[in-house]
Formats: structure tokens, sequence, C-alpha cells
């Protein structure tokens, strides 16, 4: 799906209405060819929430709930800068969290360094939350075979 500047702002519109009583200020949104990020929040203000937000180019066929999810997670950062405990908290309210995170790992671009090794394992089931049935189904493994980096 490909995402017009109209359509992107009535996503942020939607999300405005959905989670935020302060509602943020989107000044912009770009896709632009990023090595090491899915998205980046810039130029974060927190007095008036307001952010500028640059989206990898290859997401730009994402369907749309992970760009939803991408929107949402870089808006966030105009209350909470860094991934803390309460960040994740409320990352993790966006409704269709677990799909957006699945989606990203499926396709290797959470994080933007596709790598299959026992850190990511063990990553995914200590921060994110993720069962070895849910790690098994995103890279395509066995579940007995993810088993022995649990």
């Amino acid at each position: 799906m490909k995402y017009p500047k109209k359509k992107l702002y009535r996503i942020v519109d939607k999300i405005n209405n959905q989670y935020f009583i302060k509602p943020v200020k989107v000044k912009s949104i770009n896709f632009e060819e990023m090595a090491d990020f899915w998205a980046l929040a810039d130029n974060i203000t927190t007095k008036r929430p307001s952010v500028d937000i640059l989206v990898k180019n290859t997401l730009k066929t994402a369907p749309q709930y992970v760009i939803e999810y991408l929107l949402y997670h870089e808006m966030l950062h105009t209350f909470r800068q860094y991934h803390s405990k309460q960040f994740k908290e409320h990352e993790r309210q966006y409704k269709n969290y677990n799909i957006a995170v699945r989606w990203l790992y499926k396709i290797n671009y959470y994080g933007c360094r596709p790598k299959y090794n026992v850190d990511i394992i063990k990553f995914m089931k200590n921060k994110e939350g993720l069962t070895k049935n849910d790690i098994s189904y995103i890279f395509g493994k066995s579940a007995q075979t993810i088993k022995k980096y649990m």
C-alpha cells in the first residue's frame, strides 16, 4: 500500500483521537533511506508536543497497521524520550501492537539489523514477552529448534 501525505496525516489524526489526550502535532512525515532505523522522531518538542517523523523508505508498502504503529511509537517520544518501562507500557496500548511487531520481525525490519541468533531470540523473549511459538512463527523455525535458545 502506498501512503500519500493526506493519508498519513489522517492516520496521525486517528492516532491522536484514539490514544492522546494532548494531541501531538506531527510537523512532517517523510520516507527516507535509513540503514539502522525503521522510523525516527526528530525535532521533538514536549511543551506543545510536536515532532517530525522519518520512516524507512522500504516500508512504503507495509500494511497500514504497521505504519500506524510506527507513527504511534514515534509520537510517544514527545512524552517519553527513551524506551523506558513506562514507554513500553504505553507502546503496548496500540491495539495492533503484537501483529505489527510480528510483521516487523518476520521481515527482519525490527531494529533493521537482520540477524537470526541467540541474542535476538533472548531479546524477543525477555523484552517483548513473546513465547517460543511466537518466535517460531516469526522466524519460520520449529518451536523445538527455538526452545534450545530459550
